[in-house]
Protein backbone atom coordinates (compact mmCIF):
# COMPACT_ATOMS: atom_id res chain seq x y z
CA UNK A 1 0.00 0.00 0.00
CA UNK A 2 2.80 2.27 0.33
CA UNK A 3 3.09 2.21 -3.28
CA UNK A 4 0.95 4.61 -3.24
CA UNK A 5 2.84 6.95 -1.12
CA UNK A 6 4.28 9.19 -3.76
CA UNK A 7 1.59 9.41 -5.95
CA UNK A 8 -0.72 10.62 -3.07
CA UNK A 9 1.90 13.12 -2.32
CA UNK A 10 2.72 14.45 -5.64
CA UNK A 11 -1.11 15.40 -6.48
CA UNK A 12 -2.42 16.18 -2.49
CA UNK A 13 0.56 17.16 -0.41
CA UNK A 14 -0.22 14.28 2.20
CA UNK A 15 1.85 11.07 3.58
CA UNK A 16 1.13 7.69 5.06
CA UNK A 17 1.84 7.72 8.41
CA UNK A 18 1.17 5.06 11.04
CA UNK A 19 -0.13 1.57 8.80
CA UNK A 20 -0.81 -1.30 11.24
CA UNK A 21 1.31 -4.09 9.99
CA UNK A 22 -1.95 -6.24 9.69
CA UNK A 23 -3.34 -3.69 6.94
CA UNK A 24 0.18 -4.17 4.93
CA UNK A 25 0.66 -7.94 5.57
CA UNK A 26 -1.03 -10.93 5.34
CA UNK A 27 -0.86 -13.56 7.44
CA UNK A 28 2.05 -15.58 5.57
CA UNK A 29 3.64 -11.93 6.47
CA UNK A 30 3.53 -11.19 2.96
CA UNK A 31 2.49 -7.81 1.54
CA UNK A 32 -1.17 -7.39 0.84
CA UNK A 33 -1.09 -6.65 -2.85
CA UNK A 34 -4.18 -4.89 -5.00
CA UNK A 35 -4.03 -4.19 -8.60
CA UNK A 36 -5.60 -0.18 -9.31
CA UNK A 37 -5.59 0.34 -12.70
CA UNK A 38 -7.85 3.63 -12.76
CA UNK A 39 -8.87 5.88 -9.98
CA UNK A 40 -12.15 8.12 -11.00
CA UNK A 41 -12.93 9.16 -7.44
CA UNK A 42 -11.36 11.88 -5.01
CA UNK A 43 -8.38 10.90 -3.18
CA UNK A 44 -10.86 11.55 0.20
CA UNK A 45 -13.54 8.67 -1.38
CA UNK A 46 -10.55 6.61 -2.27
CA UNK A 47 -8.88 5.88 0.75
CA UNK A 48 -12.68 6.02 2.76
CA UNK A 49 -14.29 4.04 0.69
CA UNK A 50 -11.73 1.90 -1.55
CA UNK A 51 -8.68 1.54 0.85
CA UNK A 52 -10.98 1.13 3.88
CA UNK A 53 -13.05 -1.62 2.34
CA UNK A 54 -10.08 -3.31 0.40
CA UNK A 55 -7.86 -3.53 3.01
CA UNK A 56 -10.27 -4.05 5.86
CA UNK A 57 -9.21 -0.77 7.69
CA UNK A 58 -10.18 2.50 9.24
CA UNK A 59 -8.96 5.52 7.74
CA UNK A 60 -7.56 8.40 10.00
CA UNK A 61 -6.66 11.48 8.71
CA UNK A 62 -4.28 13.84 10.58
CA UNK A 63 -4.78 17.52 9.22
CA UNK A 64 -2.16 19.10 11.18
CA UNK A 65 0.66 16.89 9.98
CA UNK A 66 -0.84 16.24 6.65
CA UNK A 67 -0.50 12.13 7.28
CA UNK A 68 -3.13 9.54 6.60
CA UNK A 69 -2.95 6.49 8.99
CA UNK A 70 -4.72 3.17 8.36
CA UNK A 71 -5.73 0.94 11.57
CA UNK A 72 -7.16 -2.49 11.01
CA UNK A 73 -10.68 -2.53 11.77
CA UNK A 74 -10.50 -5.61 14.40
CA UNK A 75 -7.88 -3.48 16.83
CA UNK A 76 -9.72 -0.42 16.25
CA UNK A 77 -12.49 1.20 18.78
CA UNK A 78 -11.57 -0.74 21.76
CA UNK A 79 -11.75 1.53 24.62
CA UNK A 80 -15.11 2.77 25.93
CA UNK A 81 -14.47 6.55 26.72
CA UNK A 82 -18.12 8.05 27.24
CA UNK A 83 -21.58 5.76 28.71
CA UNK A 84 -24.36 8.04 27.57
CA UNK A 85 -27.79 7.55 29.39
CA UNK A 86 -30.84 9.48 31.06
CA UNK A 87 -29.07 9.38 34.37
CA UNK A 88 -26.18 11.85 32.99
CA UNK A 89 -25.91 13.35 29.22
CA UNK A 90 -28.39 11.30 27.44
CA UNK A 91 -32.10 13.35 26.60
CA UNK A 92 -33.66 11.21 23.60
CA UNK A 93 -32.38 7.94 22.14
CA UNK A 94 -34.57 5.96 19.46
CA UNK A 95 -33.69 3.24 17.41
CA UNK A 96 -34.81 2.18 14.18
CA UNK A 97 -34.00 -1.52 12.44
CA UNK A 98 -34.22 -2.69 9.24
CA UNK A 99 -33.71 -6.45 7.87
CA UNK A 100 -34.56 -4.86 3.83
CA UNK A 101 -30.39 -5.41 3.20
CA UNK A 102 -29.51 -8.27 4.69
CA UNK A 103 -27.37 -10.36 3.11
CA UNK A 104 -26.78 -14.14 3.99
CA UNK A 105 -24.96 -15.46 0.37
CA UNK A 106 -22.52 -12.92 -0.89
CA UNK A 107 -20.10 -14.24 -4.30
CA UNK A 108 -16.88 -12.88 -4.63
CA UNK A 109 -15.03 -11.65 -7.64
CA UNK A 110 -11.87 -10.98 -7.90
CA UNK A 111 -9.40 -10.52 -10.56
CA UNK A 112 -10.46 -12.99 -13.24
CA UNK A 113 -7.12 -14.52 -14.09
CA UNK A 114 -5.66 -14.64 -10.97
CA UNK A 115 -8.17 -14.25 -8.08
CA UNK A 116 -10.16 -18.15 -8.25
CA UNK A 117 -12.09 -18.26 -5.01
CA UNK A 118 -12.63 -21.49 -5.93
CA UNK A 119 -9.51 -22.87 -5.20
CA UNK A 120 -8.97 -21.40 -1.93
CA UNK A 121 -12.45 -22.22 -0.51
CA UNK A 122 -13.04 -25.50 1.41
CA UNK A 123 -16.72 -25.76 -0.21
CA UNK A 124 -14.99 -25.01 -3.73
CA UNK A 125 -17.64 -22.68 -4.33
CA UNK A 126 -17.21 -18.89 -5.13
CA UNK A 127 -19.37 -17.24 -2.42
CA UNK A 128 -20.03 -18.27 1.52
CA UNK A 129 -22.82 -17.53 3.43
CA UNK A 130 -23.64 -16.25 6.93
CA UNK A 131 -26.51 -17.29 8.69
CA UNK A 132 -25.73 -16.59 11.98
CA UNK A 133 -28.93 -13.85 12.64
CA UNK A 134 -31.65 -15.95 11.88
CA UNK A 135 -30.16 -18.66 14.10
CA UNK A 136 -30.05 -16.39 16.97
CA UNK A 137 -33.33 -14.43 15.66
CA UNK A 138 -35.59 -17.61 16.38
CA UNK A 139 -37.02 -17.32 13.04
CA UNK A 140 -35.57 -21.17 11.83
CA UNK A 141 -37.01 -24.06 12.55
CA UNK A 142 -34.83 -25.99 15.24
CA UNK A 143 -34.62 -28.53 12.84
CA UNK A 144 -32.59 -26.22 11.08
CA UNK A 145 -30.85 -24.55 13.90
CA UNK A 146 -29.30 -28.04 14.58
CA UNK A 147 -28.54 -28.56 11.36
CA UNK A 148 -26.70 -25.39 10.76
CA UNK A 149 -24.82 -25.69 14.15
CA UNK A 150 -23.33 -29.39 13.32
CA UNK A 151 -22.76 -28.36 9.61
CA UNK A 152 -20.19 -25.60 10.60
CA UNK A 153 -18.86 -27.76 13.64
CA UNK A 154 -18.02 -30.01 10.97
CA UNK A 155 -16.80 -27.25 8.14
CA UNK A 156 -14.21 -26.35 10.84
CA UNK A 157 -13.02 -29.93 11.09
CA UNK A 158 -12.67 -30.57 7.29
CA UNK A 159 -10.70 -27.25 6.55
CA UNK A 160 -8.09 -28.46 8.82
CA UNK A 161 -8.10 -31.77 6.57
CA UNK A 162 -8.57 -29.65 3.30
CA UNK A 163 -5.89 -27.24 4.27
CA UNK A 164 -3.41 -30.23 4.84
CA UNK A 165 -4.14 -31.54 1.89
CA UNK A 166 -3.53 -28.24 -0.12
CA UNK A 167 -0.43 -28.14 1.50
CA UNK A 168 0.99 -31.66 0.25
CA UNK A 169 -0.95 -30.67 -3.42
CA UNK A 170 1.89 -27.61 -3.09
CA UNK A 171 4.59 -29.60 -2.37
CA UNK A 172 3.76 -32.55 -4.33
CA UNK A 173 3.71 -29.78 -7.70
CA UNK A 174 6.75 -28.18 -6.82
CA UNK A 175 8.64 -31.33 -6.77
CA UNK A 176 7.03 -31.54 -9.96
CA UNK A 177 8.62 -29.04 -11.51
CA UNK A 178 11.88 -29.73 -10.19
CA UNK A 179 11.85 -33.48 -11.33
CA UNK A 180 10.33 -32.53 -14.89
CA UNK A 181 13.57 -29.75 -15.29
CA UNK A 182 15.80 -32.43 -14.16
CA UNK A 183 14.44 -34.69 -16.73
CA UNK A 184 14.62 -31.99 -19.35
CA UNK A 185 17.91 -31.72 -18.66
CA UNK A 186 18.94 -35.26 -18.46
CA UNK A 187 17.21 -36.17 -22.13
CA UNK A 188 18.84 -32.97 -23.66
CA UNK A 189 22.52 -34.00 -22.38
CA UNK A 190 21.99 -37.62 -23.09
CA UNK A 191 20.94 -36.15 -27.20
CA UNK A 192 23.90 -34.22 -26.89
CA UNK A 193 26.29 -37.13 -25.32
CA UNK A 194 24.73 -39.50 -28.19
CA UNK A 195 25.75 -37.28 -31.03
CA UNK A 196 29.38 -36.76 -29.79
CA UNK A 197 29.32 -40.19 -29.25
CA UNK A 198 28.23 -41.05 -32.87
CA UNK A 199 30.78 -38.42 -34.11
CA UNK A 200 34.03 -40.02 -32.61
CA UNK A 201 32.71 -43.66 -33.35
CA UNK A 202 32.55 -42.39 -37.14
CA UNK A 203 36.21 -40.89 -37.05
CA UNK A 204 37.52 -44.68 -35.48
CA UNK A 205 40.35 -45.89 -37.58
CA UNK A 206 40.41 -43.20 -39.98
CA UNK A 207 43.35 -41.22 -41.43
CA UNK A 208 43.68 -39.17 -38.27
CA UNK A 209 43.24 -41.17 -35.83
CA UNK A 210 46.57 -42.89 -35.01
CA UNK A 211 46.83 -43.39 -31.68
CA UNK A 212 43.30 -44.86 -31.01
CA UNK A 213 41.75 -41.77 -29.19
CA UNK A 214 38.74 -41.69 -31.35
CA UNK A 215 37.48 -45.26 -29.87
CA UNK A 216 38.57 -43.86 -26.55
CA UNK A 217 36.08 -41.17 -26.14
CA UNK A 218 33.20 -42.72 -27.85
CA UNK A 219 33.95 -45.79 -25.04
CA UNK A 220 33.79 -42.87 -22.35
CA UNK A 221 30.37 -41.60 -23.99
CA UNK A 222 29.32 -44.13 -24.56
CA UNK A 223 29.39 -45.54 -20.46
CA UNK A 224 28.18 -42.01 -19.63
CA UNK A 225 25.16 -42.67 -22.03
CA UNK A 226 24.15 -45.99 -19.98
CA UNK A 227 24.30 -43.57 -16.37
CA UNK A 228 22.20 -40.57 -18.09
CA UNK A 229 19.79 -43.95 -19.37
CA UNK A 230 19.14 -44.53 -15.72
CA UNK A 231 19.48 -41.51 -14.58
CA UNK A 232 16.35 -40.58 -17.65
CA UNK A 233 14.47 -43.62 -16.59
CA UNK A 234 14.55 -42.74 -12.93
CA UNK A 235 13.45 -39.07 -13.26
CA UNK A 236 10.61 -40.66 -15.73
CA UNK A 237 9.31 -43.02 -12.95
CA UNK A 238 9.52 -40.41 -10.28
CA UNK A 239 7.55 -37.90 -12.43
CA UNK A 240 5.06 -40.34 -13.44
CA UNK A 241 4.75 -40.97 -9.66
CA UNK A 242 4.48 -37.52 -8.47
CA UNK A 243 1.65 -36.86 -11.37
CA UNK A 244 -0.46 -40.35 -9.69
CA UNK A 245 -0.05 -38.24 -6.06
CA UNK A 246 -1.43 -34.80 -7.46
CA UNK A 247 -4.60 -36.69 -8.83
CA UNK A 248 -5.08 -38.47 -5.93
CA UNK A 249 -4.89 -35.46 -3.55
CA UNK A 250 -7.05 -33.81 -6.01
CA UNK A 251 -9.40 -36.27 -5.90
CA UNK A 252 -8.94 -35.74 -1.84
CA UNK A 253 -9.70 -32.48 -2.09
CA UNK A 254 -12.66 -33.12 -4.57
CA UNK A 255 -13.75 -35.27 -1.90
CA UNK A 256 -13.40 -32.89 1.01
CA UNK A 257 -15.32 -29.99 -1.22
CA UNK A 258 -18.47 -32.05 -1.43
CA UNK A 259 -18.75 -33.22 2.21
CA UNK A 260 -18.52 -28.91 2.74
CA UNK A 261 -21.20 -28.13 0.84
CA UNK A 262 -24.41 -28.28 2.55
CA UNK A 263 -26.54 -30.62 0.08
CA UNK A 264 -23.91 -33.76 0.32
CA UNK A 265 -22.14 -32.24 3.76
CA UNK A 266 -21.94 -35.50 6.38
CA UNK A 267 -21.89 -35.40 10.25
CA UNK A 268 -19.54 -37.67 12.09
CA UNK A 269 -21.23 -40.65 11.52
CA UNK A 270 -21.31 -40.25 8.34
CA UNK A 271 -24.90 -38.95 8.27
CA UNK A 272 -26.53 -36.36 5.78
CA UNK A 273 -26.80 -33.19 7.68
CA UNK A 274 -29.31 -32.04 5.83
CA UNK A 275 -32.45 -33.40 4.47
CA UNK A 276 -35.31 -32.19 1.92
CA UNK A 277 -37.23 -29.88 4.42
CA UNK A 278 -33.93 -28.31 5.91
CA UNK A 279 -32.97 -27.47 2.58
CA UNK A 280 -36.17 -26.48 1.30
CA UNK A 281 -36.31 -24.19 4.53
CA UNK A 282 -33.00 -22.80 4.07
CA UNK A 283 -33.57 -21.15 1.14
CA UNK A 284 -36.48 -18.79 2.94
CA UNK A 285 -33.10 -17.17 4.10
CA UNK A 286 -30.74 -16.81 1.46
CA UNK A 287 -30.49 -13.26 0.62
CA UNK A 288 -27.55 -12.90 -2.46
CA UNK A 289 -25.14 -9.73 -3.47
CA UNK A 290 -22.12 -10.21 -5.15
CA UNK A 291 -19.21 -8.65 -3.93
CA UNK A 292 -16.85 -7.39 -7.05
CA UNK A 293 -13.55 -6.02 -6.83
CA UNK A 294 -10.85 -6.68 -9.88
CA UNK A 295 -7.90 -5.00 -7.41
CA UNK A 296 -7.88 -8.79 -5.75
CA UNK A 297 -5.58 -10.66 -7.03
CA UNK A 298 -4.87 -13.18 -3.88
CA UNK A 299 -8.12 -15.33 -3.27
CA UNK A 300 -7.09 -15.74 0.28
CA UNK A 301 -7.23 -12.31 1.10
CA UNK A 302 -10.58 -11.32 -0.45
CA UNK A 303 -11.91 -14.70 1.35
CA UNK A 304 -10.58 -12.53 4.41
CA UNK A 305 -11.92 -9.16 3.35
CA UNK A 306 -15.28 -11.07 2.46
CA UNK A 307 -15.78 -12.72 5.98
CA UNK A 308 -15.43 -9.86 7.56
CA UNK A 309 -17.80 -8.19 4.71
CA UNK A 310 -20.31 -10.45 5.28
CA UNK A 311 -20.45 -10.37 8.82
CA UNK A 312 -21.77 -6.92 9.01
CA UNK A 313 -24.27 -6.84 6.36
CA UNK A 314 -25.59 -10.26 7.44
CA UNK A 315 -27.46 -8.43 10.15
CA UNK A 316 -30.23 -5.45 10.28
CA UNK A 317 -28.97 -1.92 10.36
CA UNK A 318 -29.86 -0.27 12.92
CA UNK A 319 -29.96 3.91 12.88
CA UNK A 320 -29.98 5.88 16.05
CA UNK A 321 -31.60 9.04 16.63
CA UNK A 322 -29.82 10.36 19.48
CA UNK A 323 -30.49 14.06 21.77
CA UNK A 324 -28.15 14.45 24.10
CA UNK A 325 -27.26 17.57 26.70
CA UNK A 326 -24.01 19.99 25.71
CA UNK A 327 -21.62 18.01 28.06
CA UNK A 328 -18.94 20.31 26.85
CA UNK A 329 -20.09 22.70 28.64
CA UNK A 330 -20.49 20.92 32.08
CA UNK A 331 -16.54 19.47 31.86
CA UNK A 332 -15.11 22.95 32.07
CA UNK A 333 -16.13 24.57 35.66
CA UNK A 334 -14.74 28.00 36.94
CA UNK A 335 -11.19 27.68 36.71
CA UNK A 336 -10.16 24.04 36.25
CA UNK A 337 -11.16 21.60 33.71
CA UNK A 338 -13.36 18.55 35.51
CA UNK A 339 -12.53 15.96 32.86
CA UNK A 340 -9.11 15.04 31.58
CA UNK A 341 -9.76 12.67 28.90
CA UNK A 342 -9.46 12.80 25.21
CA UNK A 343 -11.59 11.64 22.36
CA UNK A 344 -10.36 10.53 19.15
CA UNK A 345 -11.48 8.51 15.88
CA UNK A 346 -12.03 5.31 17.13
CA UNK A 347 -12.82 5.81 20.64
CA UNK A 348 -16.12 3.97 21.79
CA UNK A 349 -19.50 6.36 23.17
CA UNK A 350 -21.85 3.91 24.53
CA UNK A 351 -25.41 4.40 24.54
CA UNK A 352 -27.62 3.27 27.43
CA UNK A 353 -31.30 2.34 27.76
CA UNK A 354 -32.80 0.10 29.83
CA UNK A 355 -35.78 -0.16 27.53
CA UNK A 356 -33.67 -1.22 24.37
CA UNK A 357 -33.77 -5.06 23.70
CA UNK A 358 -29.62 -5.35 23.05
Amino acid sequence: IYSLDEYMYEETGWRFGHIDDTVQYNSNSEPRMRWQEDVEESWYDYLNNTIASQFNCITDFDNKNGLVNLYHIDGFGDELKILLSYDNYLKELETTTSTSDIVTKLKLVGNEEYCVIEDKNPTGLNYIENYDYFINSGDMSNDLIMALITYEDMLKQRTIEWRQQLDKLSEYESQLTLKKNQEYVTIETYKQTKIMMEYYLSKVNGEDDTTGTYATLAKELSDELEKLKVDKEALYKEVQKLEQNIDLTKKDIDMINILCRKPTATDSNGNLIFNENTLNELKKFIFADTFVDEAFYDAEEMLEVGEKRLEIISKPTREWDVDVNDFTERLIIPNRLEWNGIIGLGDVIGLYDIELPF
